[in-house]
């Protein structure tokens, strides 16, 4: 029992030992901890028309950036485009299958060329995952001649760009360019011109500059430092 209790001392010993020690030495890791403030340039949206070029149709639709962040000059942003048409075919001659809807979800890297410059340039790539719907004029008839099915393929889809802006004021840009989708699986129900083709784009860029906010918000909360009263 006696040597029990000189064991028990000796660890309470150790224990307030390495408290001191620790107290003192910072703690060595392999790894370092992960600091919460990520610092980035800008925070940005983007926003506007999207034409979706098919074998046989053209959507018109439109594209967002839900949000965005540049990180040395490079844009990562995550959205959505969406595009559809209204044509209606009741009756064809030679059943076919044509696109009547386009929607993906991305996740963009964009490189930005010069983006201080009056005229620069963008080059986004996204990583999507699309959806296309179609209307089959051949799979279903009734006495009042064929009707349209609609049916759906989802696959995933790359997409690369090149884009013109200028920069209307320093919060606001617009820009043109145009995209080439490719799409990474397919099937025989459409061409491979539905899934691989191009897009032609007109948007409207809003940047949010955060430092110069928190600068301007540091300002208003600045006071005058008290004197010394025992001088």
């Amino acid at each position: 029992m006696k040597r029990a209790k000189q064991y028990i001392l000796l660890f309470a010993i150790l224990l307030a030992s390495c408290q001191v020690f620790a107290q003192k030495d910072s703690v060595k890791s392999l790894f370092k901890p992960i600091k919460t403030s990520i610092q980035y340039k800008n925070l940005q949206w983007e926003g506007g028309y999207n034409g979706f070029l098919f074998n046989k149709s053209y959507l018109a639709g439109s594209g967002y950036d839900i949000f965005g962040a540049v990180f040395d000059e490079v844009d990562i942003a995550f959205g959505f485009d969406n595009a559809g048409s209204g044509n209606s075919f009741r009756y064809v001659q030679v059943p076919y299958s044509v696109i009547i809807s386009y929607s993906d979800f991305y996740l963009k890297f964009e490189p930005l060329l010069f983006p201080e410059k009056i005229i620069n340039m963008a080059m986004p790539i996204k990583l999507a995952l699309s959806t296309m719907t179609y209307a089959d004029t051949g799979t279903v008839t009734n006495a009042g001649g064929r009707r349209r099915a609609r049916l759906g393929t989802t696959f995933p889809s790359i997409t690369a760009g090149l884009f013109t802006y200028i920069n209307l004021f320093p919060k606001w840009s617009f820009g043109v360019g145009v995209n080439y989708r490719l799409a990474l699986s397919s099937s025989s129900t459409f061409s491979s011109i539905d899934y691989s083709n191009f897009c032609f784009s007109a948007l409207v860029r809003f940047k949010i500059y955060t430092r110069n906010l928190r600068k301007i918000a540091a300002k208003q909360n600045s006071y005058a430092t008290p004197g010394n009263r025992f001088q």
